[in-house]
Formats: structure tokens, sequence, C-alpha cells
């Protein structure tokens, strides 16, 4: 009797953890979470961040974003690891304070007014 006490509150705190455990995961990855995404790009209005990670994806965001967000909204870039290449006019009309164009990036387009 003494031994399936003990196991049934070895077992309530165990789920009591696991669900706790995933709560805090799931803040986190809805924190972290972009608000707008597609191909090779995501937003964070929050913080007004575009994350472009591949080279279609300096363009492509501005197609895909439909009337999420408007690119004077962009503040910041964030330019991944796979990006080598950046667009015609990628950037422009955006409300970029600074941006970190890294050495890997060897091809920037010309942009067209």
């Amino acid at each position: 009797m003494k031994t399936k006490i003990i196991l049934s509150r070895i077992t309530a705190w165990a789920l009591t953890f696991a669900m706790v455990f995933a709560l805090i995961l799931a803040l986190t990855l809805t924190v972290s979470a972009a608000d707008f995404s597609g191909s090779g790009w995501e937003f964070d209005s929050a913080t007004g961040t575009l994350t472009v990670t591949t080279n279609e994806g300096t363009t492509a965001w501005r197609s895909e974003r439909g009337d999420n967000f408007e690119p004077i909204d962009v503040k910041n870039v964030v330019i991944g690891e796979g990006v080598t290449a950046l667009g015609d006019e990628a950037f422009q009309g955006t409300g970029i304070t600074s941006i970190e164009i890294p050495d890997r990036v060897t091809s920037i387009a010309i942009l067209t007014v």
C-alpha cells in the first residue's frame, strides 16, 4: 500500500514537471517565432527584424509579404549564412537604420531608381 502511494506521488511529480517543461518550451518558441515568413526570409514585427537566409530571400520578401507589413517597417536586417548575393532593390524603401554585410556576400545587385 505504501509503495503504491510513493509511486503515485512520483508519477504526479513527473507529470507536473513534464507539463511545466512543455509550457516553458512552447512559450519560448512562440516568443522567438517570426510573425511572417516565406521563401528564404522571415520577419519579426516586434523587433522590425528581417532575416534572410537565401539569396532569393533578399528580394522574395517583397512579393511574398502581401499586406502583412510595409517595407518601412523593416528596421534591422540579419543576413544568414546561406546568403552570398543581395538581389536588385533588396532593401530599398525600408526603414533600416544599419546593416552589416558579411564578407561571404560577394555580389550586390545594382539598385534601380
